[in-house]
């Protein structure tokens, strides 16, 4: 799952960084909607979604903040 998600983070920061006019080069603290990611990570079943949220890997690298996962730090 956290291959998916950092997947996804890595998407959405390219597709912010263009749409900003933003260098690839440049990092920044990127926002994924968390219906977006859980429908990314369908074939996990809905409690291992919980039990990843609450787990160490996850909270090293994102934080979820009400419908968003957001980086913790910049992609």
């Amino acid at each position: 799952m956290l291959h998916t998600l950092k997947n996804a983070a890595k998407n959405q920061a390219v597709y912010d960084k263009a749409l900003n006019g933003l260098d690839e080069s440049e990092k920044v603290q990127v926002k994924v909607k968390l219906d977006f990611f859980e429908n990314e990570a369908r074939e996990f079943a809905r409690h291992n979604l919980i039990d990843f949220y609450k787990s160490p890997a996850f909270a090293r690298e994102f934080k979820i903040d009400k419908d968003h996962i957001l980086s913790i730090n910049k992609v």
